[in-house]
């Protein structure tokens, strides 16, 4: 959206909630992944409707939601960098205890 393109998003089902979804294409919204590429092939040969996505606002109502109040955002990294989380000894304990073993690709012959 920052670039001026018109994105592509294939993700939460629940994107409508945080962004306009008359500026994007929901991937979710097609029955298959060819349906998808044949949208996208229409909207590149009709500037008009492409450029109908390009001129919506990327929020709803054009504000930002609660998830975009900056105040949030940096008491949410604030919560990440503050965290103190298991010390290396801990971590590698955790990984050997839950190891489940090596894979191996062989190639199969048949006879």
């Amino acid at each position: 959206m920052m670039a001026r393109t018109l994105p592509i998003y294939w993700g939460n089902p629940r994107v409508a909630e945080d962004f306009n979804p008359r500026s994007f294409v929901d991937a979710s919204d097609f029955p298959n992944l060819d349906a998808l590429v044949e949208r996208i092939i229409e909207l590149d040969r009709d500037d008009a409707r492409y450029m109908e996505f390009l001129s919506q606002p990327f929020l709803p109502g054009n504000k930002p939601t609660e998830w975009f109040d900056r105040r949030r955002l940096l008491d949410r990294f604030e919560q990440i960098f503050d965290t103190t989380g298991p010390s290396v000894t801990e971590q590698r304990r955790r990984k050997r205890m839950f190891s489940f073993g090596c894979w191996m690709l062989v190639k199969r012959h048949d006879f």
